[in-house]
């Protein structure tokens, strides 16, 4: 089972690199998500979880390119390895907030809104 966290699940779908083809040649099917612990419908789009979120997903597959089936949690994982960003949740005191922002940008980190 793959686990990952909204930010990551939302750079993954986003990544171009990850989708190869034209569109529809790559795409992902029997998709059973769990966000925060509970099970979403089969409407659910990755693309729009929350950043802060505990998304885990299993048993799903994926067909690159028209390349044939493999599991999304490979394929997801195989795609972990090649970044070089990661994902990271911070939890701060409010009073420390725009020093950690701060802190965050002059390390060279993206801070979201």
């Amino acid at each position: 089972m793959a686990k990952t966290t909204g930010a990551q699940l939302r750079a993954f779908f986003a990544d171009p690199a990850a989708w190869p083809g034209e569109p529809g040649e790559s795409y992902y099917d029997d998709s059973v998500f769990i966000v925060n612990g509970e099970e979403v419908d089969e409407d659910f789009n990755p693309e729009t979880v929350a950043l802060d979120a505990i998304v885990s997903f299993d048993g799903m597959f994926c067909t690159l390119d028209g390349s044939g089936d493999k599991p999304l949690e490979t394929h997801f994982r195989q795609w972990l390895k090649k970044q070089n960003t990661v994902y990271i949740l911070v939890k701060c005191d409010k009073s420390k907030e725009a020093m950690v922002r701060s802190a965050i940008k002059d390390a060279g980190g993206v801070v979201a809104d």
